[in-house]
């Protein structure tokens, strides 16, 4: 946010066209709106801050600003932003304006959402002229839908691959973004510049590097429900014969892991390693899967 309010208080200083201004300027507010959301998803109210503090700054010591306000000022910022950058001086993988949109349908998705199903009392959105949740649901549904349309294909993944959940799967695996349908901005990696491993490295160091629970928590049921809704199913695997039958309600942060990664949406076995028992079988570096407890192990081995 410092970085965003320091470039546009020098936003003038450059010698450039007004074109190339207005792009900068759309760039630096872009990020100062996205940063504002992230906080304002981890605190709800929080200091909104449009211009540059210095040390006697009563920001630094005030109250926070309420948090219709400051979802009013990330909302009008990013349609200011969508408006006034210049896609014609976007560079390939940058800020533009469908990624502008992309973060719109987010943050308008969430806050719309939370104060659905929070109720949150809107009574000073009319007197302030702050946007509403059915505004935002609105604006998420508009730039979505203008997404949809102009980037129509989904990527499914590579068609040698037979599990489901594979596309979403190949973004975390995949080297090169570029060419993948549907990707708007993506961090690229040079050899020997940027590089790191932690896109696979769950998947094969899973005893040292860990999901947090609260991450598994998120993704749905295969239903597409969320895994506490009272309506969704729970099931027992019968091992011998490798199939589902509905079972009782449980408790997913107190029970078998197992159960946990069943009949969940496929994306999070692209994601987590879902759980497996394997045996030494030779040199210390060669293993089985472990057919014991009856096959109970072997349930997602087995798929």
């Amino acid at each position: 946010i410092r970085r965003a309010n320091i470039m546009l208080e020098h936003i003038n200083d450059p010698v450039c066209t007004d074109q190339e201004r207005l792009h900068l300027k759309a760039i630096a507010r872009f990020f100062r709106a996205y940063c504002h959301y992230g906080l304002m998803i981890n605190y709800g109210d929080i200091i909104y801050v449009d211009h540059l503090l210095i040390e006697t700054s009563e920001e630094l010591t005030k109250a926070r600003d309420s948090r219709l306000y400051v979802a009013d000022q990330i909302y009008k910022e990013l349609e200011w932003c969508i408006n006034n950058i210049q896609d014609e001086l976007a560079e390939p993988n940058t800020v533009n304006s469908d990624v502008i949109k992309a973060c719109m349908s987010r943050f308008a998705l969430f806050e719309g959402t939370w104060r659905k199903y929070h109720n949150v009392d809107e009574s000073a959105c009319a007197s302030n002229n702050y946007v509403t949740g059915s505004q935002l649901l609105n604006t998420c549904a508009t730039v979505s839908k203008e997404l949809i349309n102009k980037y129509p294909t989904l990527y499914t993944g590579n068609s040698q691959d037979i599990h489901p959940g594979k596309g979403w799967g190949e973004m975390w695996t995949t080297e090169d973004l570029q060419d993948v349908p549907g990707v708007l901005l993506y961090v690229k990696y040079v050899e020997n510049f940027k590089m790191h491993r932690l896109g696979h490295f769950e998947h094969i160091a899973s005893a040292c590097l860990e999901m947090p629970q609260s991450t598994v928590d998120l993704y749905l049921t295969k239903d597409g429900l969320p895994i506490h809704n009272q309506n969704v199913k729970h099931y027992e695997y019968n091992p011998a014969s490798k199939t589902y039958s509905e079972g009782p309600e449980y408790d997913y942060a107190n029970c078998n892991v197992y159960r946990t990664f069943r009949m969940r949406d496929p994306r999070l076995w692209q994601t987590v390693m879902p759980p497996y028992h394997v045996i030494q079988s030779g040199g210390s570096n060669s293993y089985k899967p472990d057919d014991s407890n009856n096959g109970a192990w072997m349930e997602y081995i087995n798929q």
